[in-house]
């Protein structure tokens, strides 16, 4: 009985550790357009494994500071994290976000270099189990699964023509952009 103390105190402190995981993946699309997909609620539900809503808790949009409420339903369980964005670059360069729930704290901190018409992405994931859920940690769970599974979804939902058209036919994150013709100056009255 003392050595299943002590292999479950092992386990227990070794599952409570943070665990980290990356994954790259390169977009044929704007880094304004990936940035896009990554803070837009609407777009996050589209991509994100099992997100189902993600409710603002702060006013004031997509800016540091900024928290949400996003719920997921996986294997007919519900599960509830607190969000905040930590930091994100004005350039749309880097988003850092922390998520938290009763069992499970982690930070997702994306970089964006673009390059071209290409956009790569890196998401670095820091992970940690909390409480009795710490045994979790101990095997390597799906959770580089997960993070490639997400990344792959966004890159095929970024790049399909069906999510980067508005109803015009224009992408979204060419709107606004002036195009050669409308650079010239016009003469001043």
């Amino acid at each position: 009985s003392v050595a299943l103390v002590i292999v479950a105190s092992v386990l227990f402190w070794f599952g409570g550790r943070k665990q980290k995981i990356s994954y790259t993946v390169r977009i044929k699309d704007s880094r304004a357009e990936v940035f896009r997909h990554l803070t837009d609620p609407e777009l996050i539900k589209e991509w994100a494994k099992d997100v189902v809503s993600i409710e603002p808790l702060t006013e004031g949009g997509h800016r540091e500071g900024a928290q949400a409420r996003m719920t997921i339903e996986s294997e007919g369980r519900t599960l509830v994290f607190t969000d905040e964005v930590l930091a994100t670059a004005k350039d749309q360069s880097r988003l850092l976000v922390r998520s938290n729930s009763d069992f499970l704290e982690y930070s997702s901190d994306y970089r964006l270099n673009e390059s071209g018409d290409t956009t790569e992405l890196t998401v670095h994931v820091e992970y940690r189990f909390l409480g009795i859920y710490r045994f979790l940690g101990v095997v390597p769970g799906p959770a580089k699964a997960i993070l490639e599974e997400d990344m792959e979804k966004l890159k095929k939902d970024v790049e399909s023509t069906e999510n980067l058209k508005t109803n015009d036919g224009e992408k979204a994150s060419e709107k606004n952009k002036p195009d050669s013709d409308d650079q010239k100056k016009q003469p001043a009255n």
